[in-house]
């Protein structure tokens, strides 16, 4: 779906258990961003930088507002 055009293989999609997972394991380390979420999807997004977190939504944000277009049209 989205993932399919991502430059960010390293933030993998995961199932919502993971993800809930992931969140509650962050909030007692805290720090770094450990998921991501955008339309019904999870990224595991632990392994990137804080750059590529930031270049990595955006894309999202770029898809998605793409989609919203193409839907309209």
């Amino acid at each position: 779906m989205l993932a399919c055009c991502m430059r960010y293989h390293r933030a993998p999609i995961i199932s919502g258990p993971e993800a809930a997972f992931l969140l509650e394991r962050n909030a007692a380390a805290g720090g770094h961003a450990a998921v991501v979420s955008c339309d019904g999807l999870w990224y595991d997004v632990r392994a990137l930088s804080t750059k590529e977190l930031e270049d990595f939504t955006d894309d999202l944000a770029r898809m998605r507002l793409a989609s919203d277009v193409s839907a309209k049209n």
